[in-house]
């Protein structure tokens, strides 16, 4: 196994080197290791400049190479200091008795002895150092292994799928100076890169809501070029290295909020679709337009509806709900998204006459008066969009929501129309005028899964997603 070869060089490399340079060296060296082993994490602010100097700039670089110069600078420092007093004693013993060499070859065979044991244990201290940089560096790569994974990472993974099965990684892990996040950070890339369609979960857990729709993350999941690398499971380090990717990593702002994530929820969430620390929250969440529950109180609270309107209204809500969301971030930023917003609705009773057996009866009915709509399948073509923007709040018991836009002007897409034996036709669709809007409305909670909202006058039963 490549790990037994490896420790086996350490090993053979400090015991030959531990018995040429002597004990006092030897004895340097190996309470230069340990004093490096526990200070150099401490110690690796000192070197923060080191990454820029040699030219890698990336951030994983930054947190590996400080605590890597830091454990050399130590090991160096105290290293030195034996050098010097092997010296001394050396030159000591070699012109203690010219008359007499004797002294001078038993001190020399004694120093060459123990240095050789000492050199042992510091190469045991040296395997142990470099099982924990494999294992530690090996967690994460291991994760995000792929066919065109090459050079020094494969070589690490071999070297960590070794170590794992040798015993040695437990041993490492037990020695490991990386934080939990780190564990938890790899376990989420790792599950993100091997699981291309989860992140279509991902941007409904809580605290993904308001950050999805930052201008930076929307141009990170319009890249097509980075898109194809991630679906198709390219090598980390062309993922990790690409410019959208590595901006995203250096935004402070965006590192913060990371920060604030709890990471083992953020993977449970991604396995199950639930979260244990949002899911007795009442609002927070997406939730997506419930058409059969919107359609019962809206029969029971106007019976009187004709037949041909309930079929009208069932058609109408069905339509609606395609798409349309509303999320409450954990920043109270609320956000409605769909294809088509439930305005313009009305229910109103119209005196009718009709005649019956000769007499003309009159009656009053309710009749439903729905917007003027484009062709269904116009509106099923066109894609979500954001239809208003605004925050939610929370006063006592109670919830509300405000949101609203901008008048704007939506142009769909063009809609090609084939026309046999000719060249298909491209057709321009006319501009869309969406005027200014604003919308307030109490949230009202339904059980654990149902939330009432209140648009024009009217409520609609939202559902809760929960995959």
């Amino acid at each position: 196994m490549t790990i037994w070869l490896l420790a086996l060089l350490i090993i053979a490399f400090y015991a030959t080197t531990g018995r040429a340079a002597g004990m006092i060296y030897s004895l340097a060296a190996f309470l230069g290791a340990i004093i490096a082993a526990f200070a150099a994490p401490m110690l690796g602010g000192v070197f923060t400049w080191v990454p820029e100097l040699v030219g890698l700039p990336h951030p994983i670089w930054k947190a590996v190479l400080p605590p890597v110069m830091a454990f050399l600078a130590l090991v160096f420092f105290v290293a030195s200091i034996g050098g010097v007093l092997q010296r001394k004693v050396y030159l000591h013993f070699k012109y203690l008795d010219q008359n007499d060499d004797s002294k001078f070859f038993r001190w020399d065979r004694m120093n060459k002895n123990l240095g050789l044991v000492l050199g042992f244990f510091t190469g045991l201290i040296y395997l142990v150092v470099v099982s924990v940089g494999i294992w530690t560096a090996g967690y994460a790569t291991g994760q995000v292994k792929s066919e065109d994974t090459h050079g020094g990472l494969k070589f690490l993974n071999r070297l960590y799928d070794d170590a794992q099965s040798s015993g040695l990684g437990k041993l490492a892990a037990v020695f490991g100076p990386a934080p939990v996040e780190y564990y938890e950070t790899a376990d989420l890339v790792g599950l993100l890169y091997n699981n291309p369609n989860v992140y279509e979960r991902l941007v409904t857990y809580p605290n993904m809501i308001s950050l999805q729709h930052r201008d930076d993350i929307k141009a990170l999941t319009a890249d097509t070029n980075l898109v194809s690398f991630v679906k198709g499971k390219s090598n980390i380090v062309f993922i990790l290295t690409h410019p959208a990717v590595l901006g995203l990593i250096q935004n402070a702002e965006l590192r913060a909020e990371y920060d604030k994530l709890d990471k083992a929820d953020l993977v449970s969430f991604l396995n199950t679709g639930k979260s244990k620390k949002w899911e007795n929250d009442p609002i927070v969440g997406y939730w997506k337009l419930d058409a059969k529950s919107t359609e019962e109180q809206f029969l029971s609270k106007h019976n009187q509806l004709r037949p041909r309107d309930r079929a009208s209204l069932s058609a109408y809500l069905k339509l609606v709900a395609f798409g349309l969301t509303f999320s409450f971030g954990t920043d109270q930023q609320a956000f409605l998204e769909g294809r088509l917003l439930p305005l313009g609705m009305r229910f109103q009773f119209e005196a009718q006459s009709r005649v019956v057996d000769g007499e003309v009866v009159k009656a009053t009915n309710l009749v439903l008066t729905l917007p003027p709509l484009p062709l269904a399948a116009n509106i099923l073509a066109l894609p979500p969009r954001m239809l208003a923007k605004g925050t939610w709040k929370k006063e006592g018991d109670k919830f509300s929501v405000e949101v609203g836009r901008a008048a704007s002007t939506f142009t769909p897409p063009p809609i090609t129309n084939a026309v046999s034996g000719k060249m298909p036709l491209v057709v321009a669709r006319p501009p869309i005028v969406l005027p200014a809007m604003k919308l307030a409305s109490d949230l009202q909670p339904v059980g654990s899964n149902k939330l009432s909202v209140q648009f024009d006058k009217e409520t609609y039963i939202f559902e809760r997603v929960t995959d």
